[in-house]
């Protein structure tokens, strides 16, 4: 795991308290480029705030796996691009069911107005 200002493996001094300096370092020095490449990528600010959370709720949970700092870079340029990658997903998805809902509705209302007047 890594350690406070380690570039290489390092054994933790007291475990969740490494852990909490280790991610909170980590946190410090990505946090600006995990939300560029999210703004960049969703160009709405508070889109790229979420996503941004979520990588790092993710990278909290996954320290243990992640052994040198080149590959905490690498991990979160590639998750934070997945993420966004699902989240306009999710967003299409939400869009598309969202204007078939609304269509069927109207369909179903004005098709009883019809019935009614007839």
């Amino acid at each position: 795991m890594l350690g406070v200002g380690a570039s290489a493996v390092a054994e933790p001094e007291s475990g969740a308290e490494a852990v909490q300096a280790s991610f909170t370092e980590i946190l410090r020095a990505n946090q600006a480029m995990v939300f560029s490449i999210a703004y960049h990528f969703l160009r709405d600010r508070t889109s790229a705030e979420e996503v941004a959370q979520d990588v790092f709720l993710q990278l909290y949970r996954s320290l243990g796996e992640l052994r040198t700092e080149a590959h905490v870079t690498f991990w979160l340029r590639r998750v934070t691009s997945n993420r966004c990658i699902d989240f306009v997903r999710k967003r299409k998805r939400q869009a598309t069911i969202a204007l078939e809902g609304a269509g069927e509705r109207r369909g179903s209302r004005a098709g009883e107005l019809h019935r009614n007047t007839a």
